[in-house]
């Protein structure tokens, strides 16, 4: 087997590295974001509700009234 060398803690430990507070997230970016994320969502939502309906429509005319609630 080869010898494999651990690093020892102070190799491990860098000193020159400081802690730093967490920056504060951009409100307005997320607040874009989230609009775009929801506006996607609804869209995907209704065009899957449509091609379901249109689907199941003749099949089960009462489940369709389920899916328009």
């Amino acid at each position: 087997m080869a010898d494999v060398a651990t690093p020892s803690a102070a190799a491990m430990f860098d000193a020159s590295t400081e802690k730093k507070k967490p920056e504060k997230p951009d409100e307005e970016l997320y607040k874009a974001n989230l609009k775009k994320a929801e506006k996607e969502h609804a869209d995907a939502k209704a065009k899957f509700v449509s091609l379901l309906t249109s689907t199941l429509h003749g099949k089960y005319p009462s489940f369709t009234c389920i899916l328009h609630e």
